[in-house]
């Protein structure tokens, strides 16, 4: 999602809003453009600010011929002039669609003195998505740069070391350096890079001016939430706990007689003492890489330790994971 925020004349940011036809480009078709209007206008609504309708627009164009498809400053200032609610404030969406994905750029221009001025331009992208989602992008994009235009969100730049990061809060999302405009208050981001664990964390924008945030990654992974290894560090822990129980078992049973003991002679004896011996060896090297794993999703490593510990006894054996900080 790219952004700009450019100076422009503060007595328009009471004036209603005017939707131009959008732009459709790409894979777009026709049929988008009610929707994106009618997404435009709904995102103007929900921002609390007043929407000049496209029909009345419509309507002027059928009078006046020379008023399609305006965009100059001449052309504006006349459509103004002839409308009732005097719009000083245009917004125009321009959707380019790619393999069911859509790319949205929001431009809102101000009419001041004879010129148009560009003051904020928002984008966004819709992956893979229905034309009900992409709907709800729009939505959200022209609301974003209302509230842009009228101070009430926070220019926000979201940065990583090293670089190349892709960054999502909330529903958006864009690579580094990712700039986006977010309300005052804290926001969950997450920032993923190729090699490196994904960094998750809170960070409480402000109002005020624009802000930075940095993510820097590292190899152990670093700022994470979430401790290293996952789930994957129980799953060895669990299965060195199986391999040593199962050994001392075979150990205790070695060299007993596979009969009942009401039996009066038992032709055979179980020779399990090599199999015994193997999964308890197993057991232990599973028990290190289950050690391994804890000491590094610890955000402590000094301080925790994680063990394994077994101890035949006669009948049998006692087996126990311990970890202590």
């Amino acid at each position: 999602m790219g952004m700009a925020v450019l100076p422009f004349v503060a007595s328009a940011q009471s004036s209603p809003v005017l939707v131009q036809k959008p732009a459709l480009t790409g894979q777009a078709s026709d049929a988008l453009e009610a929707l994106t209007v009618q997404a435009c206008e709904d995102g103007i609504k929900n921002s609390t600010r007043k929407v000049v309708s496209t029909r009345k627009v419509k309507k002027l164009e059928r009078k006046h011929r020379d008023l399609k498809g305006c965009s100059n400053a001449g052309c504006l200032a006349k459509l103004s002039s002839l409308l009732q609610e005097k719009p000083k404030i245009f917004v125009k969406a321009t959707i380019e669609e790619f393999g069911g994905s859509y790319k949205i750029q929001i431009e809102m221009s101000v009419l001041s003195a004879g010129k148009v001025q560009k003051v904020v331009v928002l984008g966004d992208t819709c992956q893979v998505c229905t034309t009900g989602q992409l709907a709800s992008a729009i939505r959200r994009t022209v609301g974003n740069a209302v509230n842009a235009l009228s101070g009430k969100m926070v220019d926000v730049t979201l940065s990583s070391v090293p670089s190349g990061a892709t960054f999502k809060v909330g529903e958006t999302g864009g690579s580094d350096p990712f700039r986006v405009m977010l309300p005052p208050g804290k926001h969950y981001v997450s920032a993923t890079k190729q090699g490196f664990p994904t960094i998750t964390k809170d960070i409480t924008v402000n109002t005020g001016g624009a802000q930075e945030f940095d993510f820097r990654f590292s190899k152990d992974g670093g700022p994470q939430k979430s401790g290293g290894g996952g789930a994957m560090k129980w799953v060895v822990a669990t299965g060195a706990v199986a391999a040593i129980g199962t050994g001392v078992y075979f150990l205790s049973i070695d060299g007993k007689g596979t009969c009942s003991a009401d039996a009066m002679a038992c032709p055979e004896v179980y020779e399990t003492r090599e199999a015994g011996w193997g999964l308890v060896g197993g057991g232990v090297a599973l028990g290190g890489i289950a050690t391994y794993l804890f000491l590094k999703g610890s955000n402590s490593n000094k301080s925790s330790q994680t063990s394994v510990a077994a101890t035949p006894v006669r009948g049998g054996g006692f087996v126990a994971l311990s970890r202590t900080w």
